[in-house]
């Protein structure tokens, strides 16, 4: 699934030991690599501070933002390593307990016969009941297969939320970019527009002037002519 990406099993011990399962942990590996700008495989005060902000969790300040990397920053290094990362995201994504129920809540409504999992029918009968889906069967395949992990042709609870981190993924993809795009791609194009108009007018001077002169010349020629 797009949200979720495999972890390293270098990371398994260490994840274990922190009390962080792989299964949650894989979820926050594909935007710890996003930010991973230098490859390092650690996350300094800057990084995690970008991190945050496209999240939309960033502190007021980056001194917070360096007191939120001690405090997680468990080995003391100055920056923050995948296990690290996790704990801090295990913090920051943890919905509150109203969104949990709500998100328990849509889970049990899917599944009708409260077998713990959402069954193929049970997922098309939600969307296509209506009769007024914007799904086409074959986009309903595909989302089937996205959300059904482990192919097993059900979909479990920790699969459904899996489903709907792929959107939060998304999210930060478009967002990051879109913070990218503002940042390099608009002061270029003012200046190309600026260029472009600047030899426009060079070039409409340039034709006024030029004009002005074979004029200037043609009347000169014409006095001349009945002088003569």
């Amino acid at each position: 699934m797009a949200a979720v990406s495999a972890v390293p099993e270098q990371y398994y011990a260490a994840l274990q030991e922190a009390g962080v399962s792989v299964e949650e942990a894989s979820k926050h590996y594909l935007v710890f690599k996003m930010f991973d700008k230098d490859n390092s495989d650690t996350m300094d005060a800057g990084e995690l501070f970008a991190c945050l902000q496209v999240m939309g969790q960033a502190p007021k300040s980056k001194e917070e933002v360096e007191k939120l990397l001690k405090l997680y920053d468990k080995d003391a290094s100055g920056s923050m390593n995948f296990v690290e990362f996790s704990q801090l995201m295990g913090q920051v994504c943890k919905p509150p307990q109203a969104v949990r129920d709500d998100l328990m809540a849509s889970f049990q409504k899917l599944d009708k016969d409260n077998s713990g999992y959402i069954e193929r029918d049970e997922l098309h009968d939600a969307i296509f009941g209506s009769g007024n889906s914007a799904l086409t069967e074959k986009e309903f395949d595909k989302l089937m297969r996205e959300a059904d992990a482990n192919g097993d042709g059900k979909i479990d609870y920790s699969e459904f939320l899996s489903t709907l981190m792929t959107d939060i993924t998304k999210m930060i993809e478009t967002k990051k970019q879109k913070v990218h795009d503002k940042g390099s791609g608009g002061g270029d194009g003012d200046k190309k527009k600026g260029g472009h108009g600047h030899k426009q007018r060079s070039h409409s001077r340039g034709s006024r002037g030029s004009r002005s002169r074979s004029s200037s010349r043609g009347s000169h020629r014409s006095r001349h002519s009945k002088s003569s």
